[in-house]
């Protein structure tokens, strides 16, 4: 049976859904840069294992609807928008306990208008990064001032959670949101939710400790950390494919900061040495610059261990100039979709761990994500797919088994 009810993909009664959602006793929207999804996905579950009635949202390229466990995915054809305002679950057509809903950051009026629609009374951070420079801010410091921001459109008193591993970033963001909330402590109560020293290199900890903080705080609910930490073990690990090409996906770590993290933890634990294959888009020309600031860093950390770089999309020479020598002694611009077989085939001669990075969204990306995992892959998303007009409509699988069409 299908739960999700398609017809109302947009709030048309609002004095109805104002009532709906006032009697809503959890509502938590989950803000920040990275990590999103995963936390959402793991408040759903421990919020249900509590014995409450769930329903969450994720966004991002695989965009979710999860009600009480059950995952209704959502087709996402690219170069579409695809924006949480448009594709907030019908709340009307549920009975839950609790409301988990991810927020986009892709600019400030996006992600306000999620507060007023969700109104919620908790707020949760798992990190404020640099990224989304095109619409959130021109550093660190005005992003998180924008995500305070946000605090202002709904006047209930909020409690705000925030955690955040990596100490320069904490050490810049953190003051801005106390000196908010001491200025505002009639409308938040701020969190500083500390990461154990012994996992603090440990990419995506702080989904786990701002998880385990807020069921224990909210609920008297005891996380089994253990088994998390195992999750995020699983997602760390090196996979090898049917073609013996050893890789691991970061496509999808689109920061900087995040990306220096993560690649640190994956080299400390195998003395491999790595291909980056980048992909510079158009429309994130922010991000790509962003990036630039951290080459000498990267160089400096990784430089031994990087034996490739092959860059594709925007402006690649521009980035290539600016490689530090011992990067750029080892990259290639202007890569054409067509030559990813002849850089997979290099990668598995010289037994190199093939990392897609900067942008995952993209064709490039696709075919390249494509040829990386297993045959079995197809990369299907679910039962649904957007339309700007009618809402979410089902959809059939190809019988190949490929992505759904769209029509």
């Amino acid at each position: 049976m299908t739960l999700f009810k398609p017809e109302m993909h947009r709030i048309q009664d609002i004095e109805a859904y104002n009532r709906k959602i006032s009697h809503i006793p959890h509502r938590i929207v989950v803000e920040g840069t990275r990590g999103k999804s995963s936390t959402v996905r793991i408040l759903e579950e421990c919020i249900r294992s509590a014995g409450y009635t769930t329903l969450a949202k994720t966004t991002g390229e695989d965009p979710e609807l999860i009600y009480n466990g059950e995952i209704i995915s959502i087709f996402r054809e690219h170069n579409t928008i695809l924006l949480d305002y448009d594709n907030i679950p019908s709340i009307l057509h549920y009975d839950v306990d609790a409301l988990i809903i991810e927020n986009q950051a892709i600019t400030p009026y996006t992600m306000r208008y999620v507060h007023r629609i969700i109104q919620p009374r908790h707020v949760i951070i798992p990190n404020i990064r640099i990224d989304h420079v095109e619409g959130l801010g021109n550093d660190l410091v005005e992003m998180a001032e924008n995500f305070t921001k946000n605090l202002f459109v709904t006047p209930e008193r909020k409690e705000v959670y925030y955690t955040e591993p990596i100490q320069k970033v904490y050490d810049t963001v953190y003051p801005v949101l106390e000196e908010f909330a001491e200025r505002h402590d009639d409308l938040v109560r701020l969190h500083d939710i500390e990461v154990p020293r012994k996992y603090r290199r440990l990419p995506g900890i702080e989904n786990v400790c701002i998880c385990t903080y807020f069921m224990e705080h909210n609920f008297g609910f005891s996380v089994d950390s253990a088994s998390l930490l195992r999750r995020i073990n699983q997602k760390l690990t090196i996979k090898t494919n049917e073609a013996s090409i050893d890789y691991f996906n970061a496509s999808k770590i689109n920061d900087p900061v995040s990306f220096i993290h993560m690649l640190s933890y994956i080299l400390g634990r195998t003395d491999r040495r790595v291909a980056l294959i980048g992909y510079l888009r158009q429309d994130r020309a922010g991000r790509n610059e962003i990036f630039e600031d951290f080459l000498d860093e990267i160089a400096e950390k990784f430089g031994d261990r990087i034996d490739r770089i092959w860059l594709a999309g925007y402006g690649t020479e521009h980035l290539y100039e600016r490689l530090p020598e011992i990067l750029r002694e080892v990259a290639t611009y202007n890569v054409r979709m067509d030559d990813i077989p002849d850089i997979l085939d290099v990668v598995r001669e010289h037994r190199l761990v093939a990392i897609p990075i900067v942008n995952r969204v993209n064709e490039f990306m696709d075919e390249l994500i494509k040829r990386l995992e297993d045959p079995e892959y197809t990369g299907t998303r679910g039962n649904y797919r957007f339309d700007p007009l009618t809402g979410l409509s089902e959809i059939q699988e190809n019988a190949s088994g490929g992505r759904p069409s769209p029509e």
